[in-house]
């Protein structure tokens, strides 16, 4: 605690220091102090960095003069105090016989990050790639002083990604948790085996971001919760009402936040200094900083501060879901609470990126708060929020990868010359520390001769690049596409016409656009966008007001299409009335324009309200300055101005399947139209067709979902539509655990909107955190056909896969019959165990007629099954007219459940069920689901093969007659006299890998053997003098000698055999 003390100590002084030359003394000590925790008590190393510079002024050796790629880079660093015309770059600590060195760096102009990712490479260290991984070669962090000399980052790399802590004021909460827990530990244990590799990995896991924000997040959830139920209970709100309000207070929050820190607030007024009465500090405080400072002009402001700017964009503007006139009541000591949790982390106005992370709470993190509190809010009817919406928050690395791919194949298409790609590649995936050495030493030409020539080409191109996210959410996609955007304008411009407040103002303006269901949503995205944008303009003396971007992201139902019938007094000039009012009010910084272009909006867009057609209700629906509102309709043109169709649609649309809708939903989303709508299916596929359709001829769809539509039933139509539609570029199936909440295996998909050339690429990820240098070097081409389940094989598989195919006949050309087994709704009830079954068969003899014994799913094992002793009553459908006298036993067991069997859905009142029947549902309530007819237990007088429907294995077995099958199995009828062939085949190891390649699988549970894929299963027809030697293996339990057999028929090659087998 000593150590931890100094620090804090340390980091306050250098945050109150004036004088520049003793801020560098005091961040030299501190670097020291942090050192000294890290590493073991190892006296000569700690008396090297006893530097004591704030008493002695001794700073450690400069690092020497040639690790500078040109002058330029010299000048990036602050001169020496005592030597000449060197740098305050020094080595800090090195020890021949320590594996940890740090350096030191003072920078003379503003940290940024591809500085910092250039200077950490100065000096080699191990973990600079795997060449350099060896046992000479030492770890390596970085301290840099910024140039007001406030902060100071430590910064640990990982071949050519960062992580930054930033230690400014004082150590938050959750810093010292850092230092004590984890970077003061890393030396603990350590053996003289792989130094190197323990201290590293420790030293990277020590600085996780994701740690840092999940403790925030949950805290942000709390408030959330105390806030709501406050607004409900005690303000009479309703469950809606209270989620929004709390929502955009915290946003604003969190926005003036990171004005604070940033210098913006003015703190002399008391803003942020929360009383016990929240109430009371509300009305007085912060109703004063969000809508009188704000949203206010300083000309116009009734109080004296004229120095917190006037940030404009709606944001802080007071609307009725304000509640202007009402005094709200919120929980004692709320905004303390509140304020002490924020004081708990340290916050950043430094966007991080998958290659820079910043350990602090920085504006990206906002859409996982969002994500976060829809995780766990539960609305008014008891339903999880997120499980209705099916949002799911995207992981960073994931964003930042799909952005820039759907960037390179749209710069691909508008150059439209294959030489030049390797140049779009570099420009796009070059390293910030390569890009400033290549910079340095002359002008950045990834086109070479070329370079000319191509740049206004590229320049042009991004320029009028029209993005669009249908399913928006928090914002990620048009924040991270924003992100690649401008780095690409940063690599391409002059350094004197790089202004990256001006940058991200144009693409926002002409660029991005955003559409999703959820209000709330629709608000955290324009917040990140805002926040995103005034981080540039912090360095300046005036901060510019906000755009405004109610016509940029809308809270719309992007699936249902605008009704075309236009009415007859329909105004043919609208949308040029439209587009120039979008445009004024976007760039509107005065609140009387604001409201004068709204009115303008509202008059001419009620010219369409005269009459009562379908497209007239759907427009009225529509009011962009409304927060609450959404539009029950989707319109490019409309609502945007855009009519010939974007060149990217990116997005992670939501998943949720269509039976876990209410009805009025799903009958819905039946009736419009879409080509890919399966009743069975999710509502992720009817996302790519709306997708695919609001691009341009030659635009590129970029997606993640659920993997499920690659081999599922109702994903058929889906892959036939790409397959007929678009030309599918890269396909990658990263499985399951990208989203830390959402039980989902997952994939990402580009196409184009282009015809089929059949040159698509596909992986199979096995490592999530190495996955781009995957997807680089383990893609294979894939061609697809109409039907065919989407299954990502290496060359020797699709060969076996076709070789099972084009020799086998499907099952279902068999002479069988495929069927579920019984499903009763209520287990409790119909299956009974043997004393159960004694019993009633000793109370009533005649109960014997309707009790079989059962299998269940987990009895099956390959070629048999191990009976339980576990029964069924087959209470068959019509058997509640007699089952009273003719089974009295069974009538008097089933009685005891009867509430409970009046529960099944299938039993309750249907708008479907005979008005003529004696009961409100599809059967009576003594009956077992589904109506099973006495011809279809029938079945189960036959001997049958049956099998486990979700399973990790292909398990088929014969049954014996009077054996009953229950619903987590199937099972099949077959008179063929191949039937024991047949059996060999389904048990096959060659069939369980034909299995994997085309039944969908449900992460580490296995693969659902449905119907519909066993139907498909290829059996070859065999000489049936093989057929008695097949019954002997069988009988005597040679399997391996039956695989040998199919491998043989088959017809695989020793190659494939042994690929197979092994």
């Amino acid at each position: 605690m000593q150590v931890l003390n100094r620090i804090d100590s340390l980091v306050r002084k250098l945050y109150l220091e004036k004088d520049r030359w003793i801020s560098l003394a005091i961040a030299i000590d501190l670097a020291s102090e942090i050192m000294k925790g890290i590493l073991p008590d190892h006296s000569n190393w700690h008396n090297t960095l006893t530097y004591n510079a704030q008493i002695t002024g001794e700073l450690p050796r400069t690092l020497p003069q040639n690790i500078y790629e040109n002058l330029k880079q010299h000048t990036w660093f602050h001169e020496h105090p005592n030597a000449g015309s060197a740098k305050v770059a020094l080595v800090h600590f090195e020890e021949d016989n320590c594996d940890l060195t740090s350096n030191f760096f003072w920078f003379n102009d503003s940290a940024h990050k591809t500085k910092i990712s250039t200077a950490v490479h100065y000096t080699h260290n191990w973990e600079d790639s795997e060449l350099m991984q060896e046992s000479n070669n030492k770890v390596g962090i970085d301290f840099f002083l910024t140039k007001d000399t406030k902060k100071l980052l430590m910064v640990v790399s990982n071949n050519q990604n960062l992580r930054v802590l930033e230690l400014s004021e004082k150590l938050s909460n959750t810093q010292k948790q850092i230092f004590e827990n984890n970077l003061f530990k890393i030396f603990d244990d350590i053996t003289e085996n792989e130094n190197q590799l323990i201290i590293h990995s420790r030293l990277w896991d020590a600085l996780q971001l994701s740690e840092v924000n999940k403790k925030f997040y949950q805290g942000i959830v709390s408030f959330f919760k105390i806030l709501t139920d406050s607004l409900k209970e005690k303000n009479n709100k309703s469950g809606l009402e209270a989620k929004q309000f709390s929502s955009r207070l915290l946003g604003r929050l969190l926005f003036v936040w990171f004005l604070r820190k940033a210098n913006l607030i003015n703190d002399d007024y008391g803003y942020f200094n929360a009383t016990s009465d929240s109430s009371d500090y509300y009305s007085r405080k912060l109703k004063v900083l969000f809508f009188e400072t704000l949203n206010t002009t300083i000309d116009k402001r009734r109080h004296s501060d004229k120095s917190t700017p006037y940030l404009n964009g709606g944001l802080f503007e007071e609307k009725k879901e304000d509640y202007p006139f009402e005094v709200l009541t919120f929980p004692d000591d709320f905004f303390v609470e509140l304020f002490d949790h924020f004081n708990s982390f340290n916050f950043t106005t430094d966007e991080s990126s998958p290659d820079y992370e910043i350990i602090a709470v920085d504006p990206e993190m906002l859409g996982q708060i969002f994500e976060s509190l829809l995780a766990n809010e539960i609305d008014e009817s008891g339903d999880n929020e997120r499980s209705k919406t099916g949002a799911f928050y995207t992981p960073k690395v994931i964003v930042s990868y799909m952005c820039k791919e759907a960037l390179r194949q749209y710069l691909y298409r508008q150059i439209d010359n294959s030489t030049f790609n390797s140049g779009i590649d570099k420009l796009l995936d070059i390293s910030d520390s390569e890009y400033m050495k290549e910079k340095s030493t002359s002008a950045f030409e990834p086109w070479g001769i070329n370079t000319k020539t191509v740049l206004p080409k590229i320049t042009s191109a991004l320029e009028h690049i029209k993005i669009i996210d249908p399913a928006v959410g928090s914002g990620a996609y048009p924040l991270g596409m924003m992100q690649v955007l401008a780095s690409v304008y940063e690599r391409i411009l002059p350094v004197n016409k790089y202004d990256a407040y001006r940058i991200k103002l144009s693409i926002i303006e002409n660029n991005l656009y955003g559409v999703d269901i959820n209000p709330m949503a629709i608000e955290i995205a324009r917040l990140r966008t805002w926040l995103s944008l005034i981080i540039e303009d912090l360095n300046t003396e005036f901060i510019e007001p906000l755009p405004n971007l109610d016509f940029k992201f809308v809270s719309a139902d992007s699936l249902i299409e605008l009704d075309k019938v236009q009415s007859l007094n329909y105004d043919q000039n609208l949308d040029d009335k439209l587009d120039k009012i979008r445009k004024k009010y976007f760039n509107a910084r005065k609140i009387e324009s604001k409201e004068r272009y709204k009115s303008e909006y509202y008059n001419i867009t009620q010219q369409e309200g005269m009459s009562d057609d379908l497209r007239t209700s759907q427009l009225r629906s529509f009011d962009p300055f409304n927060n609450g509102s959404v539009a029950e309709f989707y319109d490019s043109k409309y609502m945007f101005g855009i009519s010939d169709g974007f060149d990217i649609v990116i997005a992670n649309p939501p998943y949720r399947n269509f039976q876990s809708m209410e009805e009025e939903k799903r009958e819905l989303f039946k009736t419009l139209g879409y080509k890919t709508y399966r009743a069975r299916g999710d509502i992720y596929t009817l996302f790519y067709e709306h997708g695919i359709n609001l691009l341009k001829k030659g635009g590129i769809l970029t997606f993640i979902t659920s993997n499920k539509w690659m081999r599922a039933g109702y994903g058929n139509p889906l892959r036939n539509y790409f397959v007929e539609f678009t030309n599918p570029i890269q396909l990658i199936d990263l499985g399951e655990d990208i989203f830390d909440s959402a039980e989902v295996d997952t994939n990402i998909l580009i196409v184009e909107k282009e015809d089929n050339t059949d040159s698509l690429r596909a992986v199979t990820i096995n490592n999530q955190e190495n996955f781009v240098e995957e997807v680089n070097n383990n893609s294979i081409t894939q061609i697809y056909k109409k039907n065919d389940p989407w299954t990502i094989l290496s060359p020797i598989e699709q060969s076996i896969k076709n070789k099972i195919e084009s020799v086998g006949v499907p099952l279902k050309d068999w002479d069988v019959s495929i069927n579920r087994g019984l499903i009763t709704g209520l287990n409790e009830a119909f299956i009974i165990s043997k004393e159960k079954r004694d019993e009633l068969i000793s109370e009533d003899s005649k109960s014997a007629e309707i009790i079989r014994p059962i299998l269940r799913g987990r009895d099956i094992d390959r070629y048999s099954y191990n009976f339980q002793d576990v029964y069924i009553i087959l209470a068959y459908y019509g058997i509640y007219k007699t089952m009273k006298s003719k089974y009295p036993a069974i009538y008097k067991h089933l009685k005891k459940f009867e509430q409970k069997l009046k529960k099944r859905g299938q039993v309750k009142p249907t708008s479907s069920n005979n008005s003529t029947a004696d009961y409100p549902g599809q059967h009576h309530w003594l009956e077992l689901d589904n109506n099973p007819s006495l011809e279809k237990l029938d079945d189960f007088n036959k001997p049958l093969i049956a099998w486990q429907r979700i399973t990790n294995k292909n398990k088929f077995c014969e049954t014996t007659p009077g054996m009953v099958t229950l619903d987590s199995m199937a099972y099949m009828k077959i008179t063929d006299k191949q039937k024991k062939w047949i059996l060999a085949v389904l048990n096959s190891t060659l069939i369980y890998y034909w299995l994997r390649w085309n039944v969908h699988q449900y992460g580490s549970t296995g693969f659902r053997l449905s119907n519909q894929y066993v139907e498909k299963i290829p059996i070859p027809i065999i000489d049936e003098s093989k057929l008695l030697s097949i019954n002997n293996f069988i009988n005597n339990r040679n399997y391996k000698k039956l695989d040998l057999l199919v491998f043989e028929i088959f017809g695989l090659s020793d190659e494939e055999i042994l690929f197979i087998c092994q």
